[in-house]
């Protein structure tokens, strides 16, 4: 036996995916069968992210369809560059959905291919941590980016969260 299934065999294991994309289509034919075997290695809270508004119904019919499955709502920042102000009232509504863990998957992309701009990003981004902090939901932070020098608004919003 290896320390993998003694720990798991006694009960001393408890992993969580804390950013799986069960949503995916590429998981349309076997996600019944990768949710089964999280399980039997362990995995008894998996976390599913939406990361645009047209994922969301998806995340949130998984997330009823299996134990342990929980959903995180965000807009990631690829797909911010349509923000509307209205949009972080939506977010709200979704993330009050009794299978929400979480806010996310958020943050910042300057990576080449974005076409988000910065300032768009940074504004979606705070307004999204803000929403975090006022529904006392942890983020899952995307980090693509100079995410570790946070300009000092988002430094306030994120203090406010710990």
């Amino acid at each position: 036996m290896n320390a993998q299934e003694l720990m798991i065999g006694r009960g001393l294991m408890h992993l969580v995916d804390t950013h799986c994309h069960l949503n995916s289509e590429f998981f349309n034919m076997d996600r019944d069968d990768i949710v089964a075997r999280a399980r039997a290695v362990g995995v008894r809270q998996i976390i599913v992210p939406a990361t645009k508004f047209r994922n969301i119904p998806k995340v949130l019919t998984i997330t009823e369809q299996y134990e342990g499955v929980y959903g995180a709502i965000g807009i990631y920042p690829r797909y911010c560059a349509d923000w509307q102000v209205s949009d972080i009232n939506r977010l709200r509504q979704s993330a009050k959905h009794k299978r929400v863990v979480a806010i996310g998957e958020i943050g910042l992309d300057y990576s080449w291919n974005n076409k988000c701009p910065r300032e768009t990003q940074h504004r979606v981004f705070a307004e999204q941590l803000k929403l975090a902090a006022d529904l006392d939901l942890p983020v899952i932070i995307h980090n693509f980016s100079e995410l570790c020098r946070l300009p000092s608004t988002h430094r306030s919003i994120s203090a406010g969260m710990q």
